[in-house]
């Protein structure tokens, strides 16, 4: 039910609410259920999820801002490498310039963890990847 209906539902309050304390909890409500949200075999649960944190940082209100990052901070174990590295890093890197302190403080927090869990993954990685041939197949 999280998965298939609040997600989805949450997200649509989040879109169009105008009131920026609804939508600041919302996103920490979304921080909080995170973990029962199946975005390891979903990934468009995980990129719903990514979007609605996203959306979060992008809004005028600072307590919104913040709670994107801290949720981010809480969550990004629950992410692939690939999107951490791809999605989330990139998105948070410009919150480091942010005018408010408590913003740039939580970017770089959320940062160090995300990096922290790159370097984890890195190291289950071989250390010469496996090559595979491309096919000529020009379609």
């Amino acid at each position: 039910i999280i998965s298939t209906q609040l997600l989805p539902l949450l997200d649509k309050i989040q879109s169009n609410d105008n009131e920026p304390a609804i939508r600041t909890n919302i996103c920490i409500v979304l921080g909080k259920i995170a973990k029962f949200i199946n975005i390891k075999n979903n990934k468009e649960n995980e990129l719903l999820l990514v979007k609605c944190f996203g959306r979060a940082l992008n809004d005028k209100f600072i307590p919104c801002r913040n709670a994107a990052l801290l949720s981010f901070a809480a969550t990004i174990g629950l992410f692939t490498p690939n999107i951490i590295a791809n999605k989330i890093l990139p998105f948070i890197i410009k919150y480091t310039c942010d005018p408010y302190k408590s913003v740039r403080d939580s970017s770089f927090k959320c940062i160090q963890i995300g990096l922290q869990k790159l370097k984890q993954h890195a190291l289950t990685l071989s250390d010469k990847p496996m090559v595979i041939e491309e096919s000529n197949n020009n379609q």
